[in-house]
Order: structure tokens, then C-alpha cells, then sequence
């Protein structure tokens, strides 16, 4: 364990103080000296303190499969400039269409997208005859993109290609619509 050791005991302790002038300084000097002192001291806890965060990343072992089964949070979103329209992509997987909403508002993509998962067992309960599990879960993703640029806001489209949800908007026509 690393120990800091500042307090007052130790601020006081680094030699003059201010108010405190040594004999063998002025007043400037002394404040100079005091203070390039405590800075030193300041530095030195920084550096201990980088030292042992470093220390605690590196002594975990991240090869394994620490996080296995805690879901995923690591969707990725790009968007590409096709000349005349702009091509969002989100890899998305188990998303169906149905449960994408999609939306263009001031310059801004906005996409709600939730993945629906019921299992239900086939093993029925002798009494009611009804199935003993039925369970459902809900993830849901939601982003904010940017758009580099004015978009036709009415003409969005939205497909699903493998794991991905693509959303093309077409570029406005800034020529007609600058003499209007």
C-alpha cells in the first residue's frame, strides 16, 4: 500500500512556512522556497498515485473471460458521405425492424432500437396446464448522431442488412433551396 503522508504536520515540516521567514532568507525567498517545496511534494503524490492505478490495471488479468454473460454495451455506429446522401449504419444485433424508431430533427439521427426476447418452456404444469416459465427481456439502445450536413428530413429509410440496422437520409438540395 502506498502512503500519501502529506497533512499539516508534513506541510509545516518541509521547512519555512509563510509568515515564518528563516534567518537565512528574505520574505520572497522564503515564500519561493515553501512553495517549490510543496509542489515537489504535489508532484511526488501524483506520481504515486499514477504508480498505483497503473499498478491496479495491470495485476488484472483481462485475457479471461471476466465479463462473460453481462451484456454487451458496445454498439457501434458509423456514418459514411455518399455524395448524395448520408448511410448510418449501427451494428444492432437481434434487433427486428419493428422495434426500430428512427427519427431526423435539426441536423440530428436519433435511433431507438429494442431487442425483444421471450422463452417460454414446453413443459406444462399438471394442474393448470399452462407452461411452468415464461420469461422476457428487454435491451434497448438509443444514440444521437450528428449529421455532417442538411438532410431531407421526409425521406428517410431505414433497412436491416445481417446484424445491422442502416439508415440512408438523402442529402437536402442546398442549390434549390438557397434562392428560396
Amino acid at each position: 500500500m502506498v502512503s500519501l503522508g502529506l497533512g499539516i504536520a508534513g506541510l509545516t515540516g518541509m521547512g519555512a512556512t509563510p509568515g515564518q521567514p528563516d534567518t537565512n532568507q528574505t520574505p520572497d525567498n522564503d515564500l519561493q522556497a515553501w512553495e517549490q517545496q510543496f509542489t515537489g511534494r504535489m508532484e511526488h503524490i501524483q506520481k504515486e498515485m499514477d504508480d498505483l492505478f497503473r499498478d491496479s490495471i495491470n495485476s488484472t488479468d483481462w485475457t479471461g473471460n471476466v465479463f462473460a454473460g453481462w451484456p454487451k454495451f458496445d454498439a457501434s455506429a458509423t456514418v459514411q458521405d455518399r455524395g448524395h446522401e448520408y448511410v448510418a449504419t449501427f451494428d444492432l444485433p437481434k434487433r427486428d425492424l419493428s422495434n426500430v424508431k428512427v427519427a431526423v430533427k435539426d441536423g440530428i439521427l436519433s435511433v431507438d432500437a429494442r431487442a425483444e426476447e421471450t422463452i417460454k418452456q414446453d413443459s406444462k404444469n399438471s394442474s393448470s396446464n399452462a407452461p411452468v416459465q415464461e420469461s422476457e427481456s428487454l435491451d434497448a439502445y438509443e444514440q444521437l448522431v450528428t449529421l455532417p450536413g442538411p438532410v431531407d428530413a421526409s425521406k428517410v429509410k431505414v433497412d436491416k442488412q445481417g446484424e445491422s440496422i442502416v439508415v440512408t437520409i438523402p442529402k437536402k438540395d442546398v442549390k434549390s433551396t438557397a434562392g428560396q
